[in-house]
């Protein structure tokens, strides 16, 4: 699961909820501009932000709370012995800061999907140095937001269009 501390994270704006990700994987973070989507008739859209293009994803929909289109978490995660580029889009970065130290593990089965990707609670108000409004926020770890199919199917839309 994911590990508190002096993890350096980016805190996301998720329809009012703050989501803390750490930065260990995220490659850019960019505006919405700043990224062309590709729709496909089958299969993960594409994105491309300058010339790399990655699996595009909405967070919103990853977490069945509605679309976020403010801005862009462009990741690489492992995948197969070599990085996957992921595209994730997401509400407006919040901040960048260390995790604070007082996290706390969520209930088993708090969320129905994705629940190893929302492994923990932290009261947005002890984050150094930020304005952060609400109570709690979510750690998000994104090595385990997408499913195994849900990384191949990425994996097989890239390779796709890389063909194309």
């Amino acid at each position: 699961m994911g590990e508190a501390g002096a993890d350096l994270s980016v805190f996301l704006d998720c329809h009012g909820v703050v989501l803390a990700m750490p930065v260990r994987q995220i490659e850019r973070l960019v505006l919405s501009e700043e990224v062309e989507v590709t729709p496909r008739s089958e299969g993960v859209p594409i994105a491309v932000a300058g010339s790399t293009r990655y699996a595009a994803w909405s967070l919103g929909r990853l977490l069945e709370v509605g679309p976020l289109e403010t801005a862009w978490v462009l990741l690489r995660l492992p995948h197969e012995g070599g990085e996957l580029p992921l595209a994730l889009s997401t509400g407006r970065c919040l901040l960048v800061a260390p995790l604070t130290q007082e996290v706390s593990a969520l209930p088993p089965g708090l969320f129905r999907g994705r629940q190893a990707a929302l492994w923990g609670t932290f009261p947005v108000s002890r984050v150094k140095g930020s304005k952060l409004t609400g109570v709690m926020g979510l750690c998000l770890d994104p090595l385990h937001l997408w499913s195994s199919h849900e990384l191949e199917l990425s994996a097989l839309a890239l390779a796709s269009a890389h063909d194309s």
